[in-house]
């Protein structure tokens, strides 16, 4: 969360990024010490966003929060830390780096474009205010094209236009939003079904990244190979290059050690474990030795992540704010997503496997 702040992945104003750096320094040094805690201490690159770090006094504002905090643990800066990186207007939106142009002349200026579940805003990309915000029930049509991107709000408010590479994700992610909406109103009368459920449940089909600033880039079409999971998938670029194919890999054979010294040979009690494990390998092959392996392995795997869910970590109280209640519905969307990456990866590898 730290990283996202200072790398601009979650926009702040100057007010916001002092305050984010005097709980840092509370974490890092611990309570305020005047004698030591004075202006050229800090580098400041570690504990602002970088349109930040020049701004005149801002290490000597950086240590007036820092004062403030002195009767606060460690673990109580870092709670009050995310409570207030929970609070931030622009947490959980999306955000894509866009050029709008100025309704007074024909001068482009970089804007902040953002997009969430419920609104599409606009923010200054040097202070971070948000200057405006769309629901997204206002947008009535959107366009995208190579170098452009267009949204039509109806009689809500007049066309926006901006001139970006990202067109086609942005148009995807709005998409995605507008079609939970739409699925929401359609089925929150159904039987037994609960609107913030039926919310839930359509969210895990298009959960972005939380608050990422999406930089300009070359838009390049290119077309996605399909391999087994002992090569990392590549995109190839289909600008230059011969026709797009497909390219499917297989592993080698699993390789296993042999032993050939005598002083190699273990011996085991008749009633252990280890020595009915060895009597049982005594008649299989190589291949069937290491099924048994696989699935032995798979068998500790499991009892491993039964006796992690049963132990709690301790961890302190974040609060039943409402930005908390955010902050773990956000969550509890990305880790769906994740559980839901890892299967198709896994069915995936199982059907090249059977194939």
């Amino acid at each position: 969360m730290r990283d996202a702040i200072l790398n601009g992945a979650h926009p702040v104003t100057m007010e916001e990024a002092v305050q984010f750096a005097g709980f840092q320094c509370h974490i890092q040094f611990g309570p305020y010490v005047e004698t030591k805690h004075k202006p050229g201490f800090l580098e400041l690159k570690d504990f602002l966003p970088k349109e930040y770090v020049k701004t005149k006094s801002v290490e000597k504002k950086i240590f007036q929060e820092h004062r403030q905090l002195y009767s606060l643990t460690e673990v109580e800066a870092k709670v009050r830390y995310t409570q207030l990186a929970r609070s931030l207007k622009t947490y959980g939106i999306t955000f894509f780096l866009v050029r709008e142009r100025m309704k007074t002349s024909r001068k482009l200026v970089p804007r902040l474009f953002g997009v969430n579940k419920e609104s599409i805003v606009r923010v200054d990309e040097k202070t971070k205010e948000v200057l405006q915000t769309w629901p997204l029930t206002h947008v009535l049509r959107w366009a995208a094209s190579p170098k452009s991107f267009n949204l039509d709000f109806g009689d809500h408010d007049i066309l926006y236009s901006v001139e970006t590479s990202e067109g086609e994700q942005i148009s995807a992610l709005i998409a995605g939003y507008i079609d939970i909406i739409l699925k929401r109103q359609k089925d929150k009368d159904h039987y037994g079904l609960e609107a913030d459920e039926e919310s839930t449940m359509l969210e895990e089909s298009v959960t972005p990244a939380k608050a990422t600033i999406i930089q300009h880039n070359t838009s390049k079409k290119g077309h996605a190979t399909m391999e087994s999971v002992a090569v990392p998938g590549v995109i190839r670029n289909s600008t230059n290059g011969p026709p797009p194919y497909y390219d499917v890999r297989s592993m080698g054979q699993a390789q296993f050690p042999t032993v050939n010294s005598r002083s190699g040979i273990q011996h085991f009690a008749p009633n252990s474990s280890r020595g009915q494990n060895s009597a049982l390998h005594a008649g299989l092959n190589q291949s069937q030795r290491a099924l048994l392996g696989t699935i032995s392995s798979a068998i500790t795997g499991i009892q491993n992540a039964e006796n992690d869910i049963e132990s709690r970590p301790d961890l302190p109280h974040l609060g039943d704010d409402a930005a908390s209640r955010k902050w773990r519905n956000n969550t509890f969307d990305v880790s769906k997503q994740n559980v839901s990456s890892h299967l198709f990866t896994s069915t995936t590898f199982d059907g090249l496997l059977c194939s």
